[in-house]
């Protein structure tokens, strides 16, 4: 019996061990700092660079939308302006025709007194 258990155990303990293991390999690299400084800054500016594009497109595109809208507000503000107009002239016309008429009438009647 101890004999079937030692073997056992030889049998299981090979292939246990014959298994890959994950061992982290470190790798010294030697690379220069003033290359790793210059990759780190170009990346640094070219992510500057398309922030600042991103940043000045959004800035164009609201500076677009307040344009249009103050564009809109002035024509709606000149249509205001002259539907009051119209209402004026129409009201200056209207009182003009009824001095006329008023004129007339106080003509005929001074002219049938005589």
């Amino acid at each position: 019996m101890k004999a079937i258990l030692l073997g056992i155990l030889l049998c299981a303990g090979t292939v246990l061990f014959a298994q890959p293991v994950d061992t982290v390999k470190t790798e010294i690299n030697n690379f220069d700092s003033d290359s790793i400084v210059a990759a780190l800054k170009k990346k640094n500016d070219s992510m500057a660079a398309a922030i600042y594009q991103a940043d000045s497109n959004r800035r164009k595109q609201q500076f677009q939308n307040n344009t249009n809208y103050i564009l809109e507000l002035q024509q709606e503000n000149r249509d205001k302006q002259r539907k009051a107009a119209i209402v004026r002239i129409a009201i200056g016309v209207g009182f003009l025709v009824i001095l006329i008429i008023g004129l007339l009438r106080r003509k005929k009647i001074q002219s049938k007194t005589k």
